[in-house]
């Protein structure tokens, strides 16, 4: 498909909350109608029926593109066009200067990176909900910064679903929906281990959790129990004051998060001994 340059008469034509959400597809990676409608036209008190014309004029114009995944609503990614609309309407630069390599290289994904497989799209949509809930429950309280695993920089060794970086802790998501067998999950914390014996790991110097949520399971804590066996066999020998690690439903561990994790939720003494104690 050929190049177009963003539509100047289109982009005013597009509501506050129109460009916000195309700001939010491209760091979630996509989202679908029902999580637009709750995290963006809902909180202006737009009407569900207004904000699906909205999105169906955004996808009209190909900003956005649907994938189908067997779920009420289709997951929307940002097209080539749409992505070139949300540089322009954001002031982003096409390039920047890269210190280390020398070169300039791109500031966006390409829409093609961004897209992926049917199969992968109820985790990931699970993971969005999630990650937009925590960015609601904390507006403008503390400061951090949401990664998802396809934008993770902060670390090297380590690749989590979805990474909440805050000043006190880092919150390593990992979104469960019940389809890893054991030897699956014990691959993953074989990852985890190689991190916790990495030297990135020991210079960090800053307390990480791991949030492992258990979404969508009929049975929590069968699932739990076999997540935590599994643990104990490949990771909770490695485990110290710098890592911890809570397993949960989304809604018990969002209220973890914000009782014991958040900035606001700990003194400034304790924030201390967290630091003072991973160094």
């Amino acid at each position: 498909m050929a190049y177009r340059k963003a539509d100047v008469k289109l982009i005013e034509a597009m509501t506050n909350e129109d460009k916000l959400v195309l700001q939010a597809v491209y760091y979630h990676r996509c989202l679908n109608e029902d999580l637009m409608y709750e995290f963006f036209y809902k909180q202006k008190n737009i009407s569900r029926g207004y904000a699906a014309r909205r999105v169906r004029w955004l996808c009209s114009h190909d900003l956005l593109r649907p994938v189908e995944y067997g779920e009420d609503f289709p997951a929307l990614f940002l097209t080539t066009f749409g992505i070139e609309t949300y540089r322009y309407i954001y002031e982003i630069p096409k390039e920047i200067y890269d210190i280390e390599t020398g070169k300039t290289k791109r500031t966006l994904r390409l829409s093609k990176e961004l897209l992926m497989k049917p199969n992968n799209l109820r985790h990931q949509i699970a993971l969005n909900r999630f990650a937009l809930e925590f960015d609601n429950l904390a507006k403008d309280s503390f400061e951090y910064v949401y990664q998802d695993e396809k934008f993770v920089d902060l670390y090297t060794t380590i690749r989590p679903d979805g990474l909440i970086s805050m000043q006190n802790a880092d919150l390593f998501l990992e979104m469960d929906m019940a389809s890893e067998r054991k030897e699956a999950l014990l691959s993953k914390w074989n990852h985890y281990r190689a991190f916790l014996k990495s030297k990135e790991y020991r210079e960090k110097g800053k307390k990480m959790v791991m949030v492992f949520i258990i979404n969508n399971v009929k049975d929590v804590e069968r699932r739990r129990s076999l997540v935590l066996s599994t643990m104990q066999l490949g990771l909770m020998d490695l485990l110290d004051n710098c890592f911890e690690v809570y397993v949960d439903t989304p809604q018990n561990l969002m209220k973890l998060i914000f009782e014991k994790l958040t900035p606001e939720s700990i003194t400034e003494q304790e924030k201390l001994q967290a630091l003072s104690g991973c160094l």
